[in-house]
C-alpha cells in the first residue's frame, strides 16, 4: 500500500530480491488488492484472495511467480478469500491448503504440487470462521476457530496424512482460540 496524505492506494506492484538483495521488479499483479493470502510453495511466491481496489469486493484470483519472475494465474477459488477474515493457508511438500468456510459448513480449497485445483475438502465442522491450518511432516492440522459472532471459541482439530485421508485420532488445543497464525 501506498500512504498519502489523506489516502491509501493499493498497488499491483511486485518486487523480488535475489540471495544477494539484488532488487527485480517483474511484471505485477493483475490488480492491485489488499488483505489477501502470501505463501511459498516449490520455488514459487503465491498471492491469492483479497479485496478489489476498484471495488470492496473480494477476489477469488490466485497467481504465483516462479524462480524466473514469471507471473501465472492459477484456477480461481471457489469462494472469495480474504486474510482479514482470520483464516491462514498452509502448505505441505505436495500440497497448499485455504481454509475456509462458506453456507454451513468449514472446508479447505487445495492445489497439488503441479498448481492443479483438487476438490475443495470438506472438514465437517459446523459452520466457523477464522479455522487455522499448520503442516508438519506432510500432515496438515486445522484447528480452532469461532462461531460466526465469535462470542465462542472452538479448541478442537481435525489431522490429515499425506495423502488428505482424515486420521481417526483426534486432537485439542490447551483452549479454544482464533485466530491463529500457522507455521509449517
Amino acid at each position: 500500500r501506498k500512504k498519502t496524505s489523506t489516502t491509501t492506494e493499493l498497488l499491483n506492484s511486485a518486487v523480488a530480491y535475489d540471495k544477494d538483495l539484488i532488487q527485480y521488479c517483474p511484471e505485477g499483479l493483475s490488480d492491485a488488492r489488499r488483505d489477501g493470502y502470501g505463501l511459498g510453495f516449490k520455488g514459487e511466491a503465491v498471492f491469492a484472495g483479497g479485496y478489489s481496489k476498484a471495488s470492496e469486493t473480494r477476489r477469488l484470483l490466485i497467481e504465483s511467480y516462479d524462480s524466473s519472475l514469471t507471473r501465472k494465474t492459477l484456477t480461481d477459488f471457489s469462494y472469495e478469500k480474504e486474510h482479514a477474515s482470520g483464516y491462514y493457508p498452509t502448505a505441505t511438500e505436495n500440497y497448499m491448503v485455504f481454509p475456509q468456510y462458506e453456507n454451513s459448513e468449514a472446508g479447505a480449497e487445495i492445489y497439488d504440487s503441479s498448481f492443479t485445483k483438487l476438490d475443495s475438502l470438506v472438514l465437517g465442522y459446523p459452520k466457523r470462521t477464522k479455522v487455522s491450518a499448520a503442516s508438519v511432516d506432510g500432515y496438515i492440522i486445522f484447528g480452532g476457530g469461532a462461531n460466526s459472532t465469535g462470542a465462542s471459541l472452538y479448541a478442537d482439530c481435525k489431522v490429515y496424512d499425506k495423502s488428505l485421508t482424515l486420521l481417526s485420532m483426534g486432537c485439542a488445543l490447551s483452549i479454544g482460540r482464533a485466530p491463529m497464525g500457522t507455521a509449517s
